[in-house]
């Protein structure tokens, strides 16, 4: 009986009693990652901390490739009484001599008998590291917008190919918007008092600092960035990678990329009222300019204008207004018909090299958040017409956003504006030319994304020890179990796309009867739906006019239906969405405008 209460109690109690060794194992692990730091000192005289890795109950020194591991001095914040390599001073506060090559470990035992491991990883990637002036990093990330001067900087490139740029007098702030909010690895900005020359890239004040954090191939940024730059993309970020360092503290692997403004070098715009835009439906409230576009309902900001007065840069809003007003009015409207559009025609309105390049590279790369946000625009004034670019934030693209195969999708053709364009033969015809003409690049991407992944094998092997994130689910995806894999990945997704991209034919496309009588919707589906329905209402009365219409398949992907324009007597813009139906669930698959120049375009008349 006794045994049986003894075992009664042991079990009612042993999750209390787990709990409780956890809790001292936790508070031991704490207590000592507490009570033992250390640092060394590179060649340039910057201070790196060391950095305990909880997972693993080790401590990590992350080297900048300024540094001889062999000659390292360790110098220690605690009282180690032995070391398993190397040499204590007599007083024990340094430790020479402990490694001897990358990846090497010594066991330290302090005064109370606990064992630690410190171990060393260097990079050999150019080294940023950056020293905020009486400032700690968790003070910056609680406002991003907060910029703090006298920073110091220590840019400095192993290879020797280019210069160190070492300057005291920058300043540093947070940037990003989702990235910003959803990951522990966050971007930033720093601006230099001068123009300064970043590992070859054109000199200028401001750099990004972009973390890459929701891609585990830390390069698809770097790729687009690459095939526009290839394909002679106009104003397309330079780019570079570096391991950064804030503080001491090692903060992984970065990409420092050329920021999207106005300057020379950059987006070089001269006439007073010259802008550089985003579409943005996402953070567009937090702009001191912006406006929703009437036709397709999306939102645009202005992000930089040439002249900062109020007055002016409110001028310069309006203007960019008016030309996308043009730009919609003229390609919505059938005056000239798709078929009878020119690229002479299209370029008295837009940049046709730029808006064809910014489709392909973002189709190519299925970047679903290019039409949702950082879609940038710009304009030089009055006598301008308008641009695309430059292009901007590609780490969550080329399939790391879906558990399924996405190589054979389409995305970016969906978007009212591009849906209009690509109806235009001669547009069409131009994006394919563009296409054949930079094929072989397209082609020649899985290569780049695996000599690039080699490039990074040993720096990403630093980053995924500070940032635990491999094997693991985020707020955008899944992480691969290791870097390699998720660089077979990447270059096997770009292979097989590769294989299957064409520029599509229309996607969603309205067309007007001989009798003008009728409206046809029709969709060119991407796959392969049980149902397809069609709600059509106009701007100017919301939704109260809303409609749905069933949708006949004309072929195994085709679908479409002729809309009697009785149904329809009202003047004015109509928004027209497609809807799918696939495995019992329904999504919508596309969108565009058509526009009524006036009740009576449509007469009812119809017979059909």
């Amino acid at each position: 009986m006794k045994r049986s209460l003894s075992y009664s109690i042991t079990f009612r109690f042993l999750p209390i009693l787990l709990f409780v060794l956890c809790t001292v194992l936790s508070l031991s692990i704490t207590a000592r990652a507490a009570g033992f730091s250390c640092y060394v000192t590179d060649a340039n005289g910057y201070q790196i901390d060391s950095y305990y890795a909880a997972e693993e109950d080790r401590y990590y020194l992350f080297l900048t490739p300024a540094i001889s591991i062999p000659d390292i001095t360790v110098h220690l914040n605690a009282n180690i009484t032995a070391a398993s390599g190397g040499v204590l001073s007599a007083d024990h506060s340094t430790l020479i001599g402990a490694f001897s090559a990358n990846g090497d470990s010594v066991l330290l035992t302090d005064a109370g008998g606990v064992q630690i491991t410190l171990s060393v990883l260097q990079t050999d990637l150019p080294s940023l590291c950056i020293g905020l002036d009486g400032v700690s990093l968790e003070q910056v990330h609680l406002d991003k917008s907060v910029k703090y001067d006298h920073t110091s900087v220590i840019l400095s490139d192993p290879s020797g190919i280019h210069g160190t740029v070492s300057v005291d007098d920058a300043s540093f702030k947070g940037r990003g918007n989702s990235s910003w909010l959803l990951y522990e690895k966050k971007g930033y900005q720093i601006k230099f008092n001068k123009k300064e020359s970043v590992l070859g890239m054109p000199a200028a004040k401001k750099w990004i600092l972009l973390p890459n954090a929701c891609d585990d191939s830390l390069m698809r940024n770097y790729l687009a960035f690459c095939l526009a730059k290839e394909s002679g993309q106009i104003s397309s970020p330079d780019a570079a990678f570096v391991d950064l360092w804030i503080n001491g503290d090692y903060r992984g692997t970065y990409l420092i990329a050329e920021k999207n403004e106005i300057g020379s070098g950059r987006v070089d715009l001269k006439d007073d009222l010259g802008g550089l835009f985003e579409r943005d439906d996402i953070f567009f409230a937090d702009e001191d300019h912006w406006f929703q576009d009437a036709i397709t309902q999306d939102y645009y900001v202005l992000k930089e204008s040439v002249n900062e007065d109020s007055e002016t840069a409110a001028n310069t809003m309006q203007l960019f207004r008016d030309r996308l007003d043009d730009l919609e009015c003229f390609l919505c409207s059938d005056a000239a018909g798709p078929d009878n559009i020119t690229v002479s025609d299209l370029e008295t309105l837009i940049d046709v090299r730029s808006f064809a390049g910014f489709y392909l590279i973002n189709e190519f790369m299925l970047n679903r958040e290019s039409i949702s946000s950082s879609f940038y625009w710009y304009l030089d004034g009055e006598n301008d017409v308008l641009h695309m670019g430059p292009l901007w934030d590609f780490d969550t693209c080329a399939g790391n956003e879906f558990t399924e195969d996405s190589t054979s999708m389409y995305y970016i053709r969906t978007d009212m504006l591009f849906s209009e364009l690509l109806r235009c033969k001669a547009f069409k015809n131009y994006v394919n030319e563009m296409y054949e003409s930079n094929k072989a690049f397209y082609l020649s991407l899985p290569q780049l994304c695996e000599e690039t992944g080699a490039y990074l094998e040993r720096a990403a092997s630093m980053n995924y020890v500070r940032w635990n994130t491999l094997g693991n689910a985020h707020a955008k995806g899944v992480f691969h179990d290791s870097y390699a894999d998720a660089v077979h990945s990447l270059s096997g997704w770009l292979e097989n796309r590769g294989k299957v991209f064409a520029v599509p034919s229309p996607y969603l496309y309205t067309e007007v009867s001989a009798a003008n009588n009728s409206l046809k919707i029709t969709l060119n589906a991407d796959d392969h739906y049980s149902k397809v329905r069609f709600p059509i209402w106009s701007t100017e009365n919301g939704q109260n006019d809303l409609v749905w219409y069933d949708a006949k398949r004309q072929s195994r992907d085709v679908w479409s239906c002729t809309i009697n324009t009785a149904d329809r007597p009202a003047a004015g813009t109509y928004m027209i969405h497609a809807y799918g139906i696939k495995g019992g669930s329904e999504s919508m698959i596309g969108k565009l405008t058509t526009y009524v120049e006036s009740k009576d375009r449509f007469p009812d008349n119809s017979n059909e």
